[in-house]
């Protein structure tokens, strides 16, 4: 049973461990892994990694979304750490418009979390996530500093609002399950 649409941690990395998983995510991009971006996506750069090359600076982030999914989702989920993450440099009038992230019919598993965290290193103005909840919509403020990180259904429609100013970086991964049911 879902009791809450997000789960935020507000400082899960400081400053210092945020320069450190950015460094070393840098340091590990793999240009096999390319992302399948929904249609209108605008970023300055998008790279990769397979998790295991940063597992150990991951796993304050992987412990997050285990407890993110314990306390407030409660979904069925393969593992607790994918094999990848996405890392997008965003600069002024980049964007990511409205979507969902979701797996295509017919896929034996389905795609049951994003998490996201703020591994930005300058400051930054625009560039919110968004969930779109029905006609609702609700700008998750708390991701706009370094360190914190958003948990959140992958079937909620969500965007990036064009970044105003500076340079937002975002480190993103997502967690599979069995199909729904």
């Amino acid at each position: 049973m879902m009791l809450h649409t997000y789960y935020n941690f507000l400082d899960l990395y400081d400053s210092k461990q945020v320069w450190d998983l950015l460094t070393k995510a840098e340091n590990a991009k793999d240009s096999r892994l390319k992302d399948s971006a929904a249609s209108g996506k605008k970023v300055t750069e998008l790279f990769s990694v397979q998790v295991h090359s940063i597992r150990k600076t991951l796993e304050p982030y992987f412990l997050a979304v285990k407890e993110a999914n314990i306390n407030s989702f409660g979904f069925d989920l393969y593992t607790n750490t994918p094999l990848t993450m996405n890392f997008n440099t965003y600069e002024t009038g980049d964007c990511y418009p409205i979507h969902q992230d979701i797996l295509q019919h017919g896929s034996p598993s389905d795609t049951k979390l994003t998490a996201i965290l703020n591994v930005s290193t300058k400051n930054f103005e625009g560039g919110d996530l968004v969930l779109h909840l029905g006609k609702d919509k609700m700008i998750m403020e708390s991701l706009r500093s370094p360190g914190a990180l958003c948990v959140f259904p992958s079937y909620i429609f969500h965007e990036i609002t064009p970044v105003t100013s500076g340079q937002r970086i975002s480190a993103t991964s997502w967690f599979l399950g069995p199909s729904w049911k």
